[in-house]
């Protein structure tokens, strides 16, 4: 990520939505906030940079470009339903006005697929309803990227849970300045008592640039991935992102006017 001069803008914008997570101990007073430098904290040592040999559905999560800064998304569908022109990813990644916007899928091997965003279908409210879903121009091709479930209600005993996005700490080695995709496997998964809207990914790590990056539920044995939400809060080692429940109804609304039109 090249930080740009109005990155400050998307920090403060973090800071006043960590600010209404209500009476949550985990929360610090700021203090303890990534530094400007995105330089990585010592106990982030289970991330790891997406390679050929990375779960497969990490091929559904791109960089969002435009907007106040970079930001992440993911690509997204429901079953039965061949799109793939649906990105989801956090509000507070979206300017209003909409202004020009881009996710770009980058492979394994370095190949970049740059897509033109198209509008917003449908978006939370903030602070709280930290999601949005858009629409691409033209559709990603199949051999770029499979779209990814929505978190079916199912299970999630044997789940591994990662967080996933476009992380711009300046390790050469993992984010690379949000050129990179990065992905922490070691969540320990969470449902905060004290909200409705929210699930917390604790153990893992993020920093600014995996905003609106992809929290998942994987099943490493039968290779199965499904997205529990957004990224939408992201501190030391406890982050947030918006349930299920609260952005997937508006999928399903758009998938079936679309489908009747």
């Amino acid at each position: 990520m090249q930080v740009r001069p109005h990155s400050w803008i998307l920090l403060l914008v973090l800071l006043w939505l960590s600010a209404t997570v209500k009476a949550d101990p985990e929360w610090t007073n700021g203090a303890q906030w990534y530094p400007p430098s995105f330089v990585s904290f010592p106990q982030d040592k289970s991330r790891k940079k997406r390679t050929s040999e990375s779960p497969a559905f990490l091929d559904a999560v791109a960089r969002l470009d435009g907007g106040l800064s970079r930001c992440s998304g993911t690509l997204v569908t429901l079953p039965g339903y061949e799109r793939r022109d649906i990105v989801l990813t956090a509000a507070h990644c979206i300017p209003k006005p909409l202004t020009a916007l881009t996710m770009t899928w980058i492979k394994s091997d370095g190949r970049a697929f740059t897509h033109d965003v198209s509008s917003v279908l449908a978006s939370g409210e903030l602070p709280t309803g930290d999601w949005a879903l858009i629409l691409l121009k033209k559709p990603v091709q199949p051999n770029v990227a499979t779209p990814i479930l929505p978190y079916s209600g199912g299970s999630l005993r044997e789940a591994t849970f990662v967080l996933a996005g476009y992380s711009a700490d300046r390790t050469t080695a993992l984010g690379n300045a949000g050129r990179d995709l990065t992905y922490d496997p070691s969540c320990a998964h969470d449902e905060p008592e004290h909200t409705k809207l929210w699930l917390r990914a604790k153990g893992c790590y993020a920093y600014p640039g995996a905003s609106g990056g992809a929290y998942v539920a994987w099943w490493e044995s039968r290779k199965e991935a499904e997205v529990l939400g957004p990224l939408s809060s992201l501190r030391p080692g406890v982050n947030y992102a918006v349930k299920t429940t609260a952005w997937a109804p508006s999928l399903q609304s758009y998938l079936r006017s679309s489908e009747n039109n």
